[in-house]
């Protein structure tokens, strides 16, 4: 990845963690000295006090495990958990100001929904580079304490590293096994499908023989594979729980074959420092993979900050006065394919009805999403596709309000919507959670919760937008809909939709022609 990348990632986010940074530096750095400090000591009194240097390795644990959680937690605290709230804000500032997405582009309103979970990913990218930093500082610290006391100690170290890279490289492989016996069991299903077909369509007579030759040489292939995976998951598994006793038991031969008696400390000291070694090397390796695929998420993120809005797009917002409660004028928005609105008008009074109508792709539903991203604090929404949480029906409804205060009102608006049955149906009432994977409810349905939760929630504000609401509901509910919405007389209502019937039940009716608002 680009240093340009990287630098422009810790001024947007880590500028005001310098001290944070500078404090976790040094405490990598004191657990480095901490481990070479019990190096020279257990130097000094391995052939003179056994119970001293027995002392000075339980010590040196100690204080390295007690570093090692401070620096995991300041680094979680302070490089992960902090920084998210803000490399969420600025991703969500950009959408909010991506015109393109705002105003219903649904490919690059895709493309942003993908950008706007990077967050969660490259939090930890540079709390990884700090991780690196501290596991090769501590690898070499005690690799060139091994090197001083015996060259020949070295040899850990390269088992280490040898152990590591076979485990990573299996692990790989181990993947693409895997993948491997994904794409043949779904190989098999095609072909499955395929001759039953043919068995069905055409009946082929042979069809069965073919299915049961095709389908046998996949199992084989199948169960070839598996073996594989499950011989090389059975090797990693071993390796990786005996990793720090192999260490141990060379650490040990290694003493032996410089002395003729080993010493109960320095069993001690070779556990301390082969699981160290073990340790580091590991998320050396591991950290390296880790940092290179989230350097490519921190590369996409600065890339979608600095894009520019894929929609030209301006208005002249006038003061309003009197009884106008809307006026913008001078609408200006075009993509890259083509003109929407050229300098076109809009007026809305307080409690005036108006329907919106135009051909399919004319504007309509990008006429409201300037509405509301123009006068957010003077209008609620229902959109084409409402969105229901995975939280509690009434909660759905009110968020933060009080339920029960607006308890009567919801219950009034459910029996005018006809949403009765569907409350009956419900095992808990208000309370059921709302769990679109195990709940079954109607695009009909759902959007006359909404219009619920805009009447009930948003009940202040003066403007109400309705996209396609008629299209989810039938004549006769629809009809109810709209009546009980001309009876409130100070709400003003504008609807997009396509039926003329529906259209000439209010007051004034929009069209949309030739990139101009014009009253029909």
């Amino acid at each position: 990845m680009k240093t340009n990348y990287i630098r422009k990632y810790k001024k947007l986010y880590y500028n005001d963690k310098k001290l944070i940074v500078l404090c976790i530096f040094i405490l990598h750095i004191l657990s480095a000295i901490v481990l070479a400090i019990n190096a020279f000591v257990s130097r000094i009194f391995t052939n003179q006090n056994q119970f001293i240097y027995l002392a000075c390795t339980a010590i040196t644990m100690f204080i390295y495990s007690v570093l090692t959680i401070s620096l995991n937690l300041l680094g979680e605290k302070y490089l992960m958990f902090q920084p998210l709230s803000k490399i969420m804000q600025k991703s969500f500032e950009k959408c909010t100001n991506d015109s393109s997405v705002i105003f219903g582009n649904s490919q690059a309103g895709s493309g942003i929904f993908s950008i706007m979970s990077l967050p969660q990913t490259i939090i930890s990218f540079y709390f990884a580079r700090i991780s690196l930093f501290s596991n090769m500082l501590i690898f070499v610290t005690v690799s060139t304490i091994l090197f001083l006391f015996s060259p020949f100690a070295l040899f850990l170290v390269a088992i280490s590293i040898g152990l590591d890279l076979f485990l990573f490289i299996s692990r790989k492989k181990f993947e693409s096994y895997r993948q491997e016996i994904d794409e043949n069991g779904l190989e098999s299903q095609i072909i499955t499908q395929d001759v039953f077909d043919a068995i069905v369509s055409v009946k082929l007579n042979a069809a069965d023989e073919v299915c049961a030759y095709l389908i046998d040489e996949k199992n084989r292939k199948e169960l070839n594979v598996s073996v594989k995976m499950s011989n090389l998951e059975k090797v990693v598994n071993t390796i990786t729980q005996l990793k720090s006793l192999i260490m141990q038991m060379f650490g040990v031969l290694f003493l032996y074959s410089f002395s003729d008696y080993i010493l109960i400390s320095d069993i001690a000291n070779i556990m301390f420092i082969s699981s160290i070694i073990s340790s580091t090397s590991n998320n050396i390796i591991h950290g390296i993979i880790d940092i290179k695929t989230l350097s490519l998420s921190v590369s996409r993120h600065i890339d979608f900050l600095n894009t520019k809005n894929k929609a030209e797009y301006s208005l002249e917002k006038r003061q309003i006065h009197d009884n106008t409660i809307l006026d913008l004028q001078n609408i200006q928005y075009k993509t890259a394919e083509k003109t929407i609105f050229d300098n076109a008008c809009l007026k809305i009074v307080k409690g005036e009805k108006v329907a919106i109508t135009g051909q399919n792709g004319s504007g309509k539903s990008t006429l409201l999403k300037i509405i509301a991203h123009t006068c957010p604090e003077r209008v609620t929404a229902v959109w084409s596709k409402p969105h229901l949480f995975n939280l509690s029906l009434k909660t759905n409804l009110v968020f933060n309000k009080d339920f029960d205060i607006n308890r009567e009102k919801i219950e009034k608006l459910c029996t005018e919507f006809e949403l009765n049955t569907f409350f009956n149906s419900l095992p808990n009432g208000f309370d059921t959670k709302i769990d679109m994977n195990q709940m079954t409810i109607s695009d009909g349905e759902n959007m006359r919760l909404a219009l619920v939760r805009s009447l009930v929630y948003n009940s202040e504000v003066p403007i109400i937008l309705l996209d396609e609401f008629s299209r989810s509901v039938d004549s006769a509910i629809e009809t109810k809909i709209i009546k009980h919405l001309l009876s409130y007389k100070d709400l003003a209502v504008i609807a997009v939709t396509n039926r003329t019937a529906t259209a000439q039940l209010f007051d004034k009716i929009y069209c949309i022609d030739q990139n101009q608002i014009k009253v029909c």
